[in-house]
């Protein structure tokens, strides 16, 4: 089945979508509505909770606890501004 929703790439037990930003609120609840459809096929009917993070332009995804050290890393190698938090 076809949703119609753009998956840029699976997370863990995420997934990072994208679409335009007059869409994107039916795009999320159209998501999370395929996910706990899948954990309640998956566990027998049980329902799990599933959260969403909306991230507009310009701004962009930070894993503040995980991943800042290695940004500013990359960054770092070629040559262009960290993000200024440290871990």
């Amino acid at each position: 089945m076809t949703a119609g929703v753009k998956i840029c790439v699976p997370i863990h037990d995420a997934v990072l979508i994208e679409a335009p930003l007059e869409m994107i609120d039916e795009h999320v609840r159209l998501t999370r509505s395929i996910m706990a459809q899948a954990c309640r096929d998956f566990l027998g009917g049980k329902p799990c909770r599933i959260d969403a993070e909306v991230i507009r332009a310009p701004d962009r995804y930070m894993d503040i606890k995980r991943g800042v050290g290695m940004w500013n890393t990359v960054m770092g190698c070629v040559g262009l501004p960290t993000f200024g938090i440290t871990e």
